[in-house]
């Protein structure tokens, strides 16, 4: 293998390989996080901007504020347990292998759900009868998936993490006995730290391909500022429907690419680590919700929020060192809507049961866009949830959701040739989460 003499070639065509993981970074800040309260994770959502049952609703819907009367704080825990299971499907190389042939090598990767824990806090307090200020701190926004270091598709991921944390403080103010206003800033902190396999065979020409991997770790963090809005209109005693905005946050992450390149392609590709940068937008959303009393036990609600993801038509890389060049890669995802529909039933003063359902569509537009990052598609929610009540002071909530997730179907170039092609066939999650109320 004569690497020395096509140093040009070489370096171009891992170039295309390293990208795949900086690509990837707004598919992984594509997993939204809707587990801001345990409360309305047991309505699977519904009705989410307004019920206003508790300080949770600083995400939601800010106005809901003027509902909670005196001081309160809370403080939630979210465990997330996905399962997901890829299984190959012919996928192929532009360059033969050392078996002599085109086939992508390696294992189906395992279960590729990283089990998290999402935590919440949120604290309101009532300034006077009519203005309300809160603070809440959460993670709207967040990934981790890992197969094995052997996977076929190690070339285009292999570890995935992507974390927020959103500071939010907010101020609601009640008009009058029908109209709510809130509004709240938001500051944001993204990281990111993603890992894949480098093809350094594949630049060595027919029959080198998968013989002499690589590999790449790449991170990258910033802070970003953005705002969340929210109008709460009680049409009568029993019924209020909640508006609420949450805008876009646009990040630069800096930070640095780390290679480990095998001996005899280093004099073709002389880089061990090297700074770089990438343009992350987060998209807005707007919700409609509604809340019902039926009775003195029965609750409906119901909740449409859009979400803007079409702003990840592209996401553009730049490498500081001017030999490795700009990347651009296109996404063209969707703008979705999701629908949730809920109840709660008050079986006495100290215990109410919940419940909910709700359709989350996938951004991801086709198979060619799917990352293995973040192998999304529909998801159906089944929720359940109780609160109970020992006294004045404390309210515990708990809740269990399981998603059902469509199997999905990947066929992704990574742009050097490597053609990944699969199914997902064993894709769902299952959500526990336990919170406190202290109110004052």
């Amino acid at each position: 293998m004569n690497c020395v003499t096509r140093t040009r070639p070489t370096i171009n065509t891992v170039v295309a390989l390293l990208f795949t993981a900086f690509s990837s970074v707004a598919n992984a800040s594509g997993f939204q996080l809707f587990e801001q309260s345990v409360s309305g994770l047991g309505n699977a959502f519904a009705g989410s901007a307004a019920s206003a049952e508790d300080a949770t609703t600083i995400f939601f819907n800010p106005a809901g504020l003027t509902r909670i009367p005196g001081t309160q704080a809370i403080a939630g825990v979210h465990m997330i347990a996905p399962t997901t299971e890829f299984e190959n499907k012919g996928s192929t190389a532009l360059v033969t292998n050392f078996q002599g042939n085109n086939a992508l090598l390696g294992t189906n990767g395992g279960n590729a759900g990283e089990t998290g824990v999402i935590p919440n806090v949120y604290a309101a307090h009532q300034l006077t009868n009519d203005l309300h200020i809160g603070l809440g701190v959460n993670v709207p926004f967040g990934l981790k998936t890992k197969y094995s270091n052997d996977w076929v598709g190690r070339y285009q991921g292999i570890r995935s993490e992507l974390k927020t944390i959103n500071i939010n403080p907010t101020l609601a103010y009640k008009i009058n006995n029908m109209f709510s206003v809130g509004f709240g800033v938001s500051a944001q902190y993204a990281d990111a730290d993603l890992t894949n396999a480098i093809d350094f065979g594949q630049a060595a020409g027919p029959g080198a391909g998968q013989a002499l991997d690589g590999r790449q770790q790449v991170t990258g963090n910033d802070w970003g500022w953005g705002y969340n809005l929210g109008v709460m209109m009680q049409l009568m005693p029993q019924t209020r429907i909640g508006i609420a905005y949450r805008s876009h946050i646009d990040f630069k992450l800096d930070g640095d690419v780390k290679f480990s390149v095998p001996a005899v392609a280093q004099p073709a590709f002389p880089f061990s680590k090297e700074n770089a940068s990438a343009k992350l937008d987060l998209p807005e959303t707007v919700s409609l919700s509604a809340y019902h009393e039926m009775n003195s036990k029965l609750a409906l609600l119901a909740d449409v929020s859009w979400t803007k993801w079409d702003r990840f038509d592209e996401l553009k890389v730049k490498i500081d060192n001017p030999a490795l060049p700009t990347s651009v890669t296109p996404f063209d995802w969707n703008n979705t809507f999701r629908y949730s529909i809920g109840a709660n039933y008050k079986v006495h003063q100290e215990w109410t049961l919940r419940t909910g359902a709700s359709y989350d569509p996938t951004p991801v537009p086709n198979a060619n866009k799917r990352s293995v990052r973040v192998p999304d598609n529909d998801r159906y929610w089944l929720a359940f949830g109780i609160s109970h009540i020992p006294n004045r002071n404390f309210r515990f909530d708990f809740a269990y959701t399981h998603l059902f997730i469509r199997g999905a179907h990947i066929s992704n170039n990574d742009g050097a040739g490597h053609i990944l092609r699969g199914n997902y066939n064993e894709s769902s999650a299952d959500i526990f989460s336990g919170q406190m109320v202290w109110s004052f």
